[in-house]
């Protein structure tokens, strides 16, 4: 860093600045987001990708935020969070229940002072995310799609004839 806090590189013998981006406008996204993802959570989500760049606890809190919208529509019950999320135990796989646990963890984190997060936890937390959103809305366009070749396959007895 230069002296007036800037990054700075030297290029044949002379100091040039060198910029980070701090907001891209729309907002890149860091996972992909199934397609049956409710609104609420696809906005809450995509909030939190625009904060990846300039302000990692506030991306963390926004992924508590999306993790509580999801909680609520299943129906979670409690006084808490963690509470909301071990009443849907009973009726979630123990690897979906953990994995909300864990990213409860993580927006706590980024809910409260003196926690300062690394890019790679978050892109960590994203990847925890992106498995959850897919256990909870899967996406079968591409099975589907593999599904019905066979049946025309199957049908005119051979690629040739589609």
């Amino acid at each position: 860093e230069d002296l007036e806090g800037h990054a700075s590189a030297i290029f044949k013998g002379k100091r040039i600045p060198v910029y980070f981006p701090t907001h891209f406008q729309p907002e890149l996204h860091m996972i992909m987001l199934p397609g049956s993802v409710d609104a609420q959570t696809k906005l809450l989500l995509i909030k939190s990708f625009g904060h990846f760049w300039y302000d990692l606890d506030a991306c963390a809190n926004k992924i508590r935020h999306a993790l509580e919208n999801l909680v609520t529509q299943r129906n979670g019950v409690g006084s808490n969070l963690h509470q909301k999320i071990d009443s849907l135990s009973k009726k979630l796989d123990s690897q979906i229940v953990d994995t909300m646990l864990a990213l409860k963890h993580i927006g706590n984190d980024g809910s409260h002072l003196g926690r300062e997060f690394t890019k790679d936890e978050i892109l960590d937390a994203y990847a925890l995310l992106e498995d959850l959103l897919n256990l909870l809305f899967p996406d079968t366009t591409e099975q589907d799609r593999r599904a019905q070749l066979v049946k025309t396959i199957i049908a005119k007895k051979g690629v040739k004839k589609l």
